[in-house]
Order: structure tokens, then sequence, then C-alpha cells
């Protein structure tokens, strides 16, 4: 799946952080209903992560898990200190984000859980 035309190779990567948000957007919500949607969450940015930088895969993937905590902002303003929300998903994120360029740098498709 190499991509030569930069247009459609920028086009599959905001694709697969869109993908890759939206599913974990659906998995972290609060009711638990979809919970098996997290271990395919990241796929699409492990698929992405054949072609692309170190970097390109390590803002890739925090954006797109910043996208999936959204699922929790509302709820944790009205309860949690909203400082204390952002810094721990920021934190999250940067984990996640290093987990992806780790797998993305020794060529393997292995699935992090976030919440290890």
């Amino acid at each position: 799946m190499y991509l030569k035309n930069p247009l459609s190779r920028r086009f599959t990567q905001i694709a697969a952080v869109v993908l890759s948000g939206l599913l974990w957007y659906i998995s972290n919500g609060l009711h638990g209903d979809y919970w098996y949607l997290l271990w395919i969450a990241p796929l699409p940015i492990l698929l992405v992560s054949f072609e692309s930088s170190a970097k390109e895969v390590f803002s890739l993937s925090l954006i797109a898990y910043l996208i999936g905590r959204l699922s929790w902002f509302s709820y944790l303003v009205n309860v949690v200190d909203d400082r204390l929300h952002s810094r721990m998903a920021i934190k999250r994120g940067v984990e996640n984000g290093f987990s992806m360029f780790r797998t993305a740098r020794l060529g393997r498709l292995t699935i992090s859980d976030p919440w290890c």
C-alpha cells in the first residue's frame, strides 16, 4: 500500500486519524457497551505507520487519542477540575503516541492497551 502521491498519502493519514479517533470515542464512553472497539482503534494508525515517519505517527496517534478522549469531556468538566482532565488526557495521548512510535519503528503490528 505504498502511496506515491502526497495528496492521497495525506488523505489516508487524515482518514486513519478520524477513524481511529471515532473508534476510541465510542469505546471510551461511560456506558461501556462497545468496549471491544478499544482493541481495534489503533489499527488504522498502525497501518498508516508503515508509510509514515516517526514524527507523523506520533502526531497522528496523539490527535486520534485526544479525539477519543472527548467522549468524557462533558462528564469530567462537571465533576472533575478541567485542568486536571486536560493534563491527564494529554499525558495519556503522549504515552499512546510513544507506543505507536515504538511499534512503527520496530515494524511490528502490536496493540497497546491505553488503560494499562
